[in-house]
């Protein structure tokens, strides 16, 4: 039994291990070319690690990008699920943008299907839908859910630009225009 603990240990370890050095590829490689042009090859000579490894654990490029930045969500803003403040969610996570300016620049200026802008959406889509299930809302309606979805692309989109031009505006007054402009409806369930 103990042997068997410790060899899941191990390939777990072996794992994250892996995705952290496919992930520092792609870091390495996004800082002299845009993400768009990199090729799986490019990050699998980068890392030095096989095809078949790659494939075993991500469809494409984006989807290495959107799971690292799932670990990033986990840490940062999918708190506010287990109670801590919206503020200090966001914080959290804006703080990890600017820690990692380039990347984040880079990564959000792709409008491919797969890219971090569509996946942003999608993950904060969901998240707020399930904020208002929790507080009782019919998200089934389509005006509550047409209203959220505006709130969120429009957030994006702002987010997009303040990030392409070196977030030159503070962290809390980004926060701040995000709740400003949340349906005043929904203000309540996001705040701190």
């Amino acid at each position: 039994m103990k042997e068997r603990i410790r060899m899941t240990i191990a390939i777990n370890q072996n794992e994250e291990e892996l995705e952290q050095c496919l992930f520092d590829a792609l870091m390495e490689l996004m800082r002299t070319m845009p993400l768009d042009k990199l090729t799986v090859n490019d990050i699998l000579k980068q890392a030095h690690v096989s095809r078949s490894s790659f494939y075993r654990r991500y469809q494409d490029k984006y989807d290495l990008v959107n799971k690292s930045y799932q670990k990033i969500l986990d840490k940062t803003l999918f708190t506010f699920l287990d109670g801590c403040g919206w503020h200090d969610s966001v914080k959290a996570l804006y703080q990890i943008f600017e820690e990692n300016l380039f990347f984040f620049q880079n990564a959000l200026r792709s409008h491919d299907p797969n890219s971090l802008r569509h996946y942003i959406f999608e993950i904060s889509l969901n998240l707020y839908t399930e904020t208002l299930k929790r507080n009782g809302e019919d998200v089934a309606d389509w005006h509550t859910m047409a209203m959220l979805r505006v709130h969120i692309y429009g957030n994006l989109e702002l987010m997009c630009e303040w990030v392409e031009k070196g977030m030159d505006r503070s962290i809390d007054e980004m926060i701040q225009l995000s709740c400003d402009t949340l349906p005043q409806r929904f203000k309540t369930y996001f705040n701190d």
